[in-house]
């Protein structure tokens, strides 16, 4: 894949996901402009999120993680 000192990027396995997931939903400006406004507030569910991870694969798609390499916690993700 590719990377930097700091980071580098990896495919995302399933047990990637709750911590994806909650990366993901903790940007709301982003989550509003990327899937909507219910109520004012930016909604995507997990149940959304593995939805749209399986679809990629189907579709032939590698979803990528992008991961720092000190502690290897995710510095942020990268979808579809």
């Amino acid at each position: 894949m590719f990377g930097s000192k700091r980071l580098y990027a990896s495919l995302i396995k399933e047990d990637d996901l709750e911590e994806l997931y909650e990366i993901y939903i903790s940007n709301k400006d982003y989550l509003q402009l990327t899937e909507g406004i219910s109520d004012g507030i930016g909604v995507y569910t997990k149940e959304q999120m593995l939805r749209d991870f399986q679809v990629a694969e189907w579709m032939g798609r590698k979803t990528l993680g992008i991961y720092m390499r000190d502690n290897m916690k995710h510095g942020c993700s990268l979808f579809f």
